[in-house]
């Protein structure tokens, strides 16, 4: 941050960035020869993109941004999601908070949630349900 401003590189999950000096770098390709000598050989779709933004990144929403760009919302279509009234499934009261994986268990009783802080700080926050998923207990564990 110069200035009290930002510049953000946007990529889809490629290996690597690099910031030296004035010169921003995005490593598209490792092309490694072993195990697979031909593991990056063939055509290849990119996506990336720069985004400036004032003051700190922790108030700009620039990590909220990046989870949009690189997995935006897909709306099941013929689903009971449909029906919600266009309400969340779940809710968070904490922006930098993530809900970044929703799974059924394995055994089809469960549904997991998993979370993380994106920020680098501590703190609380207060988890809602949508009223037509039943739930009726919540257990917290570690991974």
């Amino acid at each position: 941050v110069h200035g009290g401003m930002g510049l953000t590189l946007f990529n889809d999950c490629k290996y690597g960035m690099s910031v030296h000096g004035s010169k921003i770098g995005l490593s598209l390709l490792r092309a490694p020869k072993a195990p697979d000598a031909l593991c990056d050989i063939g055509t290849h779709h990119f996506k990336y993109a720069i985004e400036s933004h004032s003051g700190c990144f922790r108030q700009s929403g620039i990590v909220q941004r990046g989870i949009q760009f690189n997995s935006p919302i897909l709306k099941p279509i013929g689903s009971p999601v449909d029906v919600i009234n266009g309400k969340s499934l779940f809710y968070l009261d904490m922006p930098n908070i993530v809900l970044e994986t929703i799974k059924i268990s394995e055994d089809n009783s469960q549904i997991i949630l998993r979370l993380y802080e994106s920020l680098g700080s501590h703190c609380q926050v207060k988890l809602g349900f949508h009223d037509s998923l039943n739930i009726t207990q919540v257990f917290q564990c570690t991974m």
